[in-house]
């Protein structure tokens, strides 16, 4: 696996770990649309209550072992889910087997249609938890409504999948909510103090005079790369926090572009954002927060990151 340059950056944003379960998941599974599949089976669905929590909390969802499609060898850590407000799942005929599906995360779009047929597999509230080559994690809120949590791989064809060694798992790890939360897809701020020091993903951070700031994005499972992003700067006073004109933005009408708009390259970080800090700018703190401009949004338009706070002293 190609590791990108901030060392887990995004994957874990200062998450303290309040529970963790490992539950295992069938290469077979499904809760996708199969055609002349025999070999597929159905996805089961993970109760929220089994993790002790409800709609609203944190979970870090990771990816645990390896799968075989067949061609590849056991090497595969693709892993998708779905939440959803009933744990029943329709026949395997339909494209839309979850009859209530409730969208969050870095949404997943298949390449490619059923392997017998091309029938379309598609549907638009699923989210990528672990890619190959890319992420093997994901923190995810759990939407208003949810009751279950489906888990499969994503494949066109099923019958021919294995686990030898039988280690594919899902671990579900009780988080701690990000303080300032954006849409929740796949474009993620990295921030640092210091000219050298690695880009992480905590979101509130300290800094005095002659300090370096650095900021950039990426896109944990390459979803977003090749798209359009930015940054966005806004200082208060510290204390004060900033509400942005539009849902899950915490910047207001007074904050400027600080990260012109540029091309966020696949399967690496943005344009550096670098500033240091002066004396005069003690007892002020900058909210920044950054997105892309893409079709791949689940609104369509944008994604945006969780908003960092950096405080003057």
């Amino acid at each position: 696996m190609r590791l990108l340059p901030f060392v887990g950056f995004a994957l874990s944003f200062a998450a303290t770990a309040v529970a963790q379960q490992v539950f295992p998941v069938a290469s077979t599974n499904t809760f996708y649309r199969t055609n002349q599949d025999p070999g597929a089976t159905n996805a089961y669905s993970l109760p929220i209550g089994a993790f002790g929590v409800s709609p609203g909390q944190w979970l870090k969802l990771r990816c645990v072992g390896e799968w075989n499609n067949g061609v590849t060898g056991e090497v595969l850590r693709d892993m998708v889910g779905c939440f959803a407000a009933t744990g029943v799942l329709l026949d395997g005929a339909q494209q839309n087997r979850l009859p209530q599906p409730i969208a969050t995360g870095p949404q997943y779009v298949p390449t490619t249609g059923s392997a017998v047929g091309n029938l379309p597999l598609d549907i638009a509230q699923d989210f990528w938890i672990s890619r190959t080559g890319y992420a093997s994690e994901v923190n995810v809120k759990i939407p208003a409504g949810s009751v279950h949590l489906f888990v499969c791989v994503p494949d066109s064809f099923y019958s021919d999948n294995s686990d030898f060694d039988a280690n594919l798992g899902l671990e579900v790890t009780v988080i701690s909510p990000s303080a300032y939360p954006g849409t929740l897809e796949d474009c993620d701020l990295g921030t640092a103090i210091g000219a050298t020091s690695p880009l992480d993903p905590v979101d509130t951070k300290s800094a005095v005079a002659g300090d370096v700031v650095r900021a950039a994005l990426r896109s944990p499972f390459d979803t977003e790369g090749n798209t359009f992003c930015l940054i966005v700067a806004d200082v208060v006073t510290t204390g004060q926090v900033p509400i942005g004109p539009i849902p899950d933005t915490w910047v207001g009408p007074a904050s400027i572009v600080a990260l012109p708009v540029s091309i966020l390259p696949s399967n690496g970080q943005s344009p550096t954002l670098s500033f240091t800090v002066q004396g005069v700018w003690a007892g002020l703190s900058v909210f920044l927060q950054g997105g892309t401009i893409s079709n791949n949004a689940r609104n369509g338009l944008c994604t945006i990151t969780n908003a960092h706070v950096i405080h003057f002293r």
